[in-house]
């Protein structure tokens, strides 16, 4: 996030997510000439990268297995979201994939241009699943003053088909319009509570102007299955909290609160015990140092010299209604470099100076967070730099057994070889089985021997940790024991092949998607293919708005889905496929 925002404001950046090991090829083809006129950017060249998709998610019916639902963002746009949501399910546990749409592309009678963020989340009762998105305008679309904001979609035949998107949170304004300053809703999540099939909420990060640096968490929510949702609410505003604590530097630009995900506690154990049930939103909150000035803070870039980065959290006891003031720290202030696919560079005192190679679109701001069903242990899989003394960034985790009130410190949970030529690891993503298995989905270039620049070798893995009872047990020393590592990616694939963004190169973007079931893991990314790929081809030029849109026709990157299946003696891999 803080490389995204900084600098880079006006071109709002959207995410989704995927993994069984399986696969659904890209879906929606949408070139018509009046469809792609509308990706016209004022003062900026677009790219289209038809055929690509990023950032998946996954969700499976807590009642029946065999029904799986993907999304993801498909035809990736270079300067925010993507043509459509592709949506893919299963009926037979990942065997076989079909495909499906909902309405959120304007030229196939749907409310948006473009959509991202991507999010899904089965009720407790299985009856129905959700699908959250950021959605915007390029241009103006007459008719209508939802230009822009966070969408719902629902299907109640485990994604067959979808019932038409409705607004949540919505602007009048669009991203071609270089003359309004309107309400910037960023990475969108939804969670429906485990414990009610009833409710479900939604959360966003609002910066209000767009080109602000404060921003707020957001959400609506419903109590009736979907039909209804409420009027959008503030779950919390970091300012004054940072600055009562004395943690920032009382500017109240100079903050944010984004990628807020919902995690709701059980009600009870699975040996009866009573547990709470709240509803906990995580958030990660991006501020300025004490003594930094505003104008340190905006223009602050990697290495990054005047801005802390903390995971957080907000309490709501009456499922939502109201939310807690005052946040309970996860991770403290702490490092998350940006990867470059050849490390960085250092001066005389060790100190960074600068990235080294291609920059890779994986926000390092995004934690991930999941809760035991049985026994409500709650756990953030995070990237940090804390844990090497080059600073190339690892995976940590960090947990709790009192229901988010405490935290143990983090600790590098990744098994990226030390001594490999190219040690990064980042993109992490949490779940947890019923069995007290945790696994963790990441990426890393441990396969890459760094000889040759422009193609780096890059892998999904998933490591996974059994609980144990002891809270400073296991060979973590926080409760957990390692198990094994799976290689999710049979073969290396490139990082540099995947769409071109202003932020980077998004082979998988800000996040992949990793949720459980029963004793099984459910992952999916994004994989890239080999090229040589062609130059995108000019698709027109509009002078009057110095806009030019370009197409870029090569087959970029597909969503992949891995299943594992979790034993006592271990676990193995069941199936991985392309999603077609």
């Amino acid at each position: 996030m803080l490389s995204l925002r900084k600098g880079l404001l006006a071109l709002l950046n959207f995410t989704a997510l995927l993994t069984i090991t399986a696969s659904i090829e890209a879906s929606v083809c949408i070139l018509s000439h009046e469809c792609l006129d509308r990706q016209e950017v004022f003062g900026r060249t677009t790219t289209i990268f038809h055929g690509s998709a990023v950032e998946p998610t996954i969700a499976v019916n807590p009642k029946n297995k065999n029904h799986i639902v993907a999304a993801w963002q498909q035809d990736r746009i270079s300067n925010g979201a993507a043509l459509n949501a592709g949506i893919a399910y299963s009926k037979d546990g990942g065997k076989t994939w079909h495909k499906s749409k909902a309405a959120f592309q304007v030229c196939q009678g749907g409310i948006s241009q473009r959509s991202g963020d991507n999010w899904l989340s089965y009720s407790a009762d299985g009856s129905r699943v959700y699908l959250c998105a950021s959605v915007l305008n390029a241009t103006q679309e007459p008719g209508t003053n939802n230009q822009f904001g966070v969408a719902v979609a629902m299907s109640k035949d485990n994604g067959e088909t979808w019932d038409r998107p409705r607004f949540v949170f919505s602007s009048m304004e669009f991203l071609s319009d270089p003359t309004k300053q309107f309400a910037n809703s960023d990475k969108t999540s939804i969670t429906a509570d485990p414990n009610d099939a009833n409710r479900a909420i939604t959360v966003w990060a609002t910066f209000n102007p767009n080109t602000s640096f404060h921003g707020n968490a957001q959400g609506s929510y419903t109590t009736d299955g979907g039909k209804n949702w409420s009027a959008v609410q503030q779950i919390y505003d970091p300012f004054p909290d940072l600055t009562q604590h004395g943690l920032s530097n009382g500017i109240q630009n100079d903050n944010d609160a984004s990628n807020n995900v919902v995690v709701i506690l059980p009600h009870k154990s699975k040996k009866g015990a009573r547990l709470s049930g709240d509803w906990l939103n995580c958030t990660v909150r991006v501020y300025a140092k004490p003594n930094a000035t505003d104008l340190q803070y905006t223009n602050d870039a990697f290495p990054f010299q005047y801005t802390l980065t903390d995971i957080a959290l907000v309490r709501s006891k009456d499922h939502g209604k109201t939310w807690s003031p005052n946040a309970t720290v996860i991770v403290p202030s702490y490092v998350n470099n940006l990867v470059f696919t050849g490390g960085y560079t250092y001066n005389g005192s060790g100190n960074i100076t600068g990235g080294v190679g291609t920059l890779m679109r994986n926000d390092q701001t995004i934690p991930s967070y999941a809760v035991n069903p049985e026994n409500g242990f709650l756990y953030v899989a995070y990237s940090s730099s804390a844990f090497r003394q080059d600073q190339l960034p690892q995976i940590g985790i960090s947990t709790s057994r009192d229901g988010g009130h405490t935290w143990s410190r983090g600790v590098q949970v990744n098994r990226t070889p030390a001594l490999s030529a190219n040690p990064q690891a980042f993109g992490p993503f949490v779940a947890v089985t019923k069995n007290g298995r945790v696994g963790i989905l990441y990426f890393d270039f441990r396969n890459d021997d760094k000889s040759d620049p422009t193609n780096t070798k890059m892998d999904a893995w998933l490591a996974i940790y059994q609980e144990v009872k002891k809270s400073h047990g296991g060979s973590t020393q926080i409760g957990l024991e390692f198990v094994k590592e799976i290689r999710l990616s049979k073969q290396s694939y490139i990082a540099q092949n995947g769409p071109l963004t202003s932020q980077g190169v998004m082979t998988d973007g800000d996040y992949p998607f990793l949720t459980a079931q029963s004793d099984n893991f459910y992952a999916i990314y994004t994989k890239s293919f080999n090229g040589p790929f062609s130059p995108a081809t000019v698709f027109f030029t509009d002078p009057a708005n110095s806009a030019t849109v370009l197409l870029d026709n090569n087959y970029r990157t597909a969503p992949f889905v891995s299943i594992i299946k979790n034993k006592k003696k271990g676990a193995s891999l069941i199936t991985t496929k392309r999603l077609k």
